[in-house]
């Protein structure tokens, strides 16, 4: 969208406007700000306004919310969702690669899992482990709690699951410990 979206919608945003005969600029024209000296205003050219100044900057900051929000791990997942999407014959998705590149995962795997005998401990715990948290999930994300972040419901889930060890800790030693964190960042 960035390199190759300005055009289309230059083109549809004039569109919209002969069509409701709306006053379209002239992007040669320069471009001159509200309210400042037109002698002390740098030289932009309406194009280079709308397209650098704003086009490119809303693309920019709009990538860089994404980016904060979407791990690689999200990213790549939604990837996998967009292979499925009916556009262009579903041109994305690449059987055969995948096919490969998931046999070649499995294989590196088994190597890994009859290699270290600590895979054979720990597949019976996490499997139980991940089954309580996601019926856990349902307790902790209610419909108040819909829009929580991913670190927030990680914390709750933690001492949801583990509320028999959480249970055992006092409350007097809980609020000792939130009072010396205070202190300590008091004297930062």
């Amino acid at each position: 969208m960035r390199d190759e979206g300005w055009d289309s919608l230059l083109k549809d945003v004039t569109n919209f406007c002969e069509q409701h005969e709306i006053l379209v600029p002239n992007m040669n024209d320069n471009f001159f700000v509200n309210g400042k000296s037109r002698r002390m205003t740098p030289h932009v050219t309406m194009w280079h306004h709308y397209h650098a100044n704003l086009f490119v900057s809303v693309i920019d900051m709009l990538l860089q919310e994404l980016n904060n929000r979407f791990n690689e791990t999200n990213l790549e997942l939604l990837h996998s969702i967009a292979c499925f999407s009916p556009l262009d014959s579903f041109h994305a998705f690449d059987l055969d690669n995948d096919l490969i590149e998931l046999k070649h995962q499995l294989k590196v795997y088994i190597v890994d899992m009859r290699n270290d005998d600590r895979f054979a401990l720990v597949l019976p715990v996490a499997t139980a482990y991940s089954g309580e948290s996601f019926s856990a999930l349902n307790t902790v994300k209610t419909k108040l709690r819909k829009k929580m972040g991913d670190q927030w419901m990680n914390d709750c889930l933690v001492t949801f699951i583990e509320k028999d060890l959480f249970s055992s800790i006092s409350n007097v030693l809980i609020t000792r410990q939130f009072q010396d964190m205070k202190t300590c960042r008091n004297r930062l």
